[in-house]
This record gives structure tokens, sequence and C-alpha cells, in this order.
């Protein structure tokens, strides 16, 4: 799994400028490896679980016992896979437990094709 997205997605975690010193210091101590796994971790509730919303996801992740990561880091795991083109807009809509609409995330050939190979 350690070449699985290397090239592919981002390898690097930040924190934004106005962000607090907690989260720079949070996002230096990620190293690209584990970054790498946490992004896999997702992509794989993805694929097993898949098609889901985030809330969906999160509640599918939390049962999975992977790695563990925050709601907030899911959800940044989730776009940068979407940003690398693994996984995608279903076209499908659910409704949230406020009742707001949401996307629901499907993998996709290529993100079938990583998952395959990180297996």
């Amino acid at each position: 799994m350690s070449a699985l997205f290397q090239g592919e997605l981002e390898l690097t975690a930040h924190a934004r400028h106005a962000d607090p010193s907690t989260s720079h210091e949070a996002a230096a101590s990620l190293s690209s490896d584990a970054l790498r796994k946490s992004q896999y971790a997702v992509l794989s509730v993805l694929r097993e679980c898949g098609p889901l919303d985030d809330q969906r996801l999160l509640r599918e992740y939390a049962f999975s016992e992977r790695l563990p990561q925050s709601d907030s880091g899911l959800r940044t795991r989730r776009k940068e896979l979407v940003s690398q083109g693994l996984v995608e807009d279903s076209g499908v809509k659910a409704s949230s437990t406020s009742g707001r609409r949401m996307i629901v995330w499907q993998v996709t050939d290529k993100g079938i094709s990583r998952y395959r190979e990180g297996r």
C-alpha cells in the first residue's frame, strides 16, 4: 500500500494561515505515510459500503475499526479523493438528519483500481 497514492494525491497535511497553533502542530505531526493510509481507509469504506453521503460515511467509518480520524478529517480525506478523481458525486441526493440535501459519494473506476492495488 505504500506506493498506492504516490504521485496521485497530495501527500502533506496543511493548516490554514489563520488556524490556531494547535492545527499547525497537528498538520506537522502527520507523516506522508500516515496521510496516505488515512485516504486509503476512507476510500475503502466508500468502496465496501458505498455509495454514501457524508453522514453515512462517518457512521460506517466509525464501525469499521480503521485508522482513527476525526469527522472533519474524514470529510477532508473524502475531498482529497474527489480532487484526484477517485471519488465522485453519484448524482443522488440524500437528506441529512436536519433535512438538508447531501451529495451521495461513489468510488470511480479509477478509485476502484487504486483500491484493488492497495489490497
